[in-house]
């Protein structure tokens, strides 16, 4: 676990076509591993290599936010479609067996929500880094500085 803090994870990767300013740690955690037999990895690598025979791949993302990393995947998949941000699209989606599964890996946390309804309007900045991001409390903390109501 030392390399949550040795700095080891703010190693430059710079060898990825379209990636600019990546870190390590920028990566989710399933892809740097050390095993090739770790059932994450293998699953990723299982999913990428049948991606070449799909008529059409859909990206949970969008043109703006990752348009170098998106021109280098069409150079090896064209038949790519952004759709993203799918949490945006879940209001779309009427009341059916599919609504009901969601896009969280984590179980929800009401508390959150009351917190967040005692709060006063436009006090309180929201950003998701996703159900894969791991974190420490120094990283949080050091996010959280100058922020307040």
């Amino acid at each position: 676990m030392n390399q949550l803090n040795d700095g080891y994870l703010d190693t430059p990767i710079d060898f990825v076509p379209g990636f600019k300013n990546m870190r390590l740690k920028d990566f989710p955690s399933f892809l740097r591993i050390t095993d090739p037999n770790d059932i994450m990895f293998k699953y990723v690598l299982h999913v990428m290599n049948r991606a070449p025979s799909a008529s059409a791949i859909a990206i949970n993302t969008f043109t703006e936010l990752e348009q170098p990393v998106l021109d280098q995947i069409a150079t090896i998949l064209p038949s790519i479609h952004e759709i993203g941000p799918v949490a945006m699209l879940s209001h779309q989606i009427k009341e059916s067996s599919l609504k009901s599964l969601g896009s969280n890996l984590w179980k929800l946390q009401p508390g959150c929500l009351d917190w967040l309804e005692g709060k006063k309007a436009g006090s309180i900045v929201y950003v998701n880094y996703g159900s894969v991001t791991v974190m420490t409390n120094q990283t949080i903390g050091g996010i959280c500085v100058g922020v307040g109501e």
